[in-house]
């Protein structure tokens, strides 16, 4: 949750106001921010993202998984010799 405390901030909430309002025990959200790669409860993060004015994707962005690049010059070296050849090769 790497945006957790600037978007507390921006709210100009502190973490025991952020606490109050979301019902999280306010070493909960200390955690959070001291740690940003700790991952809260989905419930946890709606709480706060509706706190905050955010959207829960805003608040706790999923990474996006890159696609696979398929091959532009055909079958890969080990398939082309298991291809039969059109001119009797």
């Amino acid at each position: 949750m790497r945006k957790l405390k600037t978007l507390r901030r921006r709210a100009q909430l502190t973490a025991t106001a952020l606490a109050r309002r979301t019902g999280i025990a306010i070493s909960t959200i200390v955690r959070l921010e001291k740690n940003p790669d700790r991952q809260a409860s989905y419930e946890n993060v709606v709480y706060l993202a509706r706190a905050l004015g955010v959207t829960p994707d805003e608040l706790c962005p999923v990474p996006r998984r890159r696609r696979r690049r398929r091959r532009q010059n055909g079958p890969a070296p080990i398939l082309k010799s298991l291809i039969p050849r059109a001119n009797g090769e």
